[in-house]
């Protein structure tokens, strides 16, 4: 697996963290979500996606990848919903 899709699912499990706690701490989102922008604007994260508005989701934040993590390629899987290959 290519540095490239590595870094792009270590990306997507920090935005995918901080979804999960909008939605079970909301008292907590705004910091949690501070924090890793911030770490999202620094190599080796940067670039690799960005938060993007989704009114379906309790904290009224989603996530849109720019790499592919490659699970659709998994006998069986699909596309996550931040893929890139969604857009």
């Amino acid at each position: 697996m290519s540095e490239q899709v590595l870094w792009g699912n270590a990306t997507s499990a920090l935005a995918g963290a901080v979804r999960v706690l909008g939605g079970e701490r909301p008292d907590r989102h705004d910091a949690a979500l501070a924090i890793v922008r911030g770490v999202l604007e620094h190599e080796p994260f940067a670039g690799f996606g960005r938060f993007v508005a989704d009114p379906g989701h309790p904290s009224g934040i989603g996530f849109a990848r720019t790499t592919c993590c490659l699970y659709y390629r998994v006998p069986g899987g699909g596309k996550c919903a931040d893929c890139v290959l969604r857009r």
